[in-house]
């Protein structure tokens, strides 16, 4: 049985580290995630993409696409997203939606999936 690690400087393929995380909670200045089930992460306004907008849509507030109206980043949803630093006390991560790696899954049961074919849940 392989388990996950967490280590964001991991990757040297890439130009900026990455991890994925499940939306608990928008607000209009922040989204709010969880990483492997005990880490917390925060992606501010500032460190997203111009393309995507805070809305207060059918009692649900989300981040809407400016180019793709299905596009909204709400609760629940899986994103994978850079990391700009980690804080190893208080294991909290700041993030960003910047760069091109990053991207947005929609169900969280298609992650578990994911996590399944990767070994890492039982």
């Amino acid at each position: 049985m392989r388990f996950p690690s967490f280590s964001p400087a991991d990757d040297k393929n890439l130009s900026v580290s990455l991890s994925e995380g499940v939306v608990v909670k928008v607000s209009q200045q922040s989204i709010h995630l969880i990483v492997l089930g005990f880490s917390s992460a925060v992606i501010m306004e500032e460190d997203m993409r111009d393309e995507f907008k805070y809305k207060f849509k059918d009692v649900k507030e989300v981040f809407i696409s400016k180019q793709h109206k299905k596009h909204r980043i709400e609760n629940g949803d899986i994103l994978r997203f850079a990391v700009k630093s980690f804080d190893e006390e208080m294991l909290h991560i700041s993030g960003s939606l910047e760069p091109a790696h990053t991207w947005l899954e929609k169900n969280s049961e298609k992650w578990a999936q994911t996590e399944s074919n990767r070994g890492w849940a039982s």
